[in-house]
């Protein structure tokens, strides 16, 4: 089932909804039009399912990017890091889904479970942002002193380790 998947996957990328028939699908993944229908009883289920894992893809590199563990700093660059890569792979599957691809009910509740654990993510990691600011802003408040602030530039904050760890 992976390789017909996959398959369908690359079809949609190389060329778009208008040449993605199951026939061109099961060629490309090496196998019958009949093994392909065991599987997915027509190109809407396929697709489906094409458009489930990307999903699954992309929340798996948010949820990685997001993980407690990290130091902010790393958060952020892995979230950058890991949304170029899953969009590298096949650049344009990802807008051929959203834009070409007729929509199904069951991918419309997957769409929206999408966008909800994607806000759900994002939040987790705008909350660190602001646990990080919050702590600038009372160590600025704290220690107002001109001896401080000549003593602690921002440039000094920048690479202080505590700013790095939130």
């Amino acid at each position: 089932m992976d390789a017909i998947i996959e398959a369908g996957a690359r079809i949609l990328g190389d060329h778009g909804w208008a040449c993605f028939t199951t026939n061109t699908v099961a060629a490309v993944a090496g196998i019958s039009i009949g093994s392909l229908y065991q599987y997915f009883p027509d190109k809407l289920s396929l697709v489906e399912a094409i458009r489930r894992r990307h999903f699954d893809e992309v929340l798996t590199v948010l949820r990685q990017a997001t993980a407690s563990d990290l130091p902010l700093q790393r958060s952020v660059e892995a979230l950058v890091q890991g949304m170029i890569d899953a969009h590298s792979v096949n650049p344009e599957l990802h807008r051929v889904l959203l834009d070409e691809v007729p929509g199904l009910e069951g991918s419309r509740s997957a769409m929206m479970r999408f966008w909800q654990t994607i806000k759900i993510i994002t939040g987790v990691l705008w909350l660190r942002i602001g646990a990080a600011t919050l702590v600038l802003r009372t160590t600025f408040s704290l220690n107002s002193s001109p001896a401080w602030w000549k003593a602690s530039s921002i440039t000094g904050l920048e690479r202080a380790p505590w700013i790095r760890q939130s």
